[in-house]
C-alpha cells in the first residue's frame, strides 16, 4: 500500500470515528447538521464536480436526509468547499450514514478531495427568527 493510500485510509477512518462518536453523544431530538469541508486536489476542480454529478442522487435519495447544500469559500481560500447535510435528529443521521451506498460515497470522497473535515452541529434557539 502506498503512502498516499495509507494517508487516505487513515483520514477516512478518522472521519468515520468522528461521526460515530458524535452520533453516540448527540440527543436525538435536536435538528442536526453535518458540515463536511474539503479542498479540491490541485487542478482537479472539474473532476470533483464530475464525480459529484455521479453521486448526488445517491446522497439525496434516502428519506433520512432533509437537505444537502454546498457552499464555496467566497474568498477562494482553504477549505474550498462546505457541504451541509441536514437531518431531523441524530437518529436519522445515524440511519443515513449506516446505509451502504452512502458509506461507499464517503469512502470514495478521499479520492476526490483533500483535507476533509466533518463538523457536527445541533440547532439552538437563541437566534431563530420568530
Amino acid at each position: 500500500m502506498s503512502i498516499s493510500s495509507k494517508i487516505k485510509a487513515n483520514v477516512f477512518i478518522g472521519l468515520l470515528v468522528w461521526v460515530i462518536v458524535a452520533l453516540a453523544v448527540l440527543p436525538a431530538v435536536a435538528q442536526v447538521k453535518y458540515v463536511y469541508s474539503l479542498n479540491f486536489p490541485l487542478g482537479q476542480k472539474d473532476a470533483y464536480f464530475e464525480w459529484v454529478a455521479t453521486v448526488a442522487e445517491i446522497l439525496h435519495t434516502p428519506p433520512e436526509i432533509k437537505r444537502i447544500v454546498s457552499y464555496e469559500n467566497y474568498f477562494g481560500a482553504s477549505p474550498h468547499r462546505f457541504i451541509e447535510f441536514e437531518f431531523a435528529d441524530a437518529e436519522a443521521a445515524a440511519r443515513y450514514f449506516d446505509r451502504p451506498e452512502v458509506n461507499q460515497v464517503f469512502e470514495d470522497v478521499v479520492n476526490q478531495s483533500r483535507n476533509g473535515q466533518i463538523t457536527v452541529l445541533k440547532q439552538k434557539g437563541e437566534f431563530v427568527n420568530p
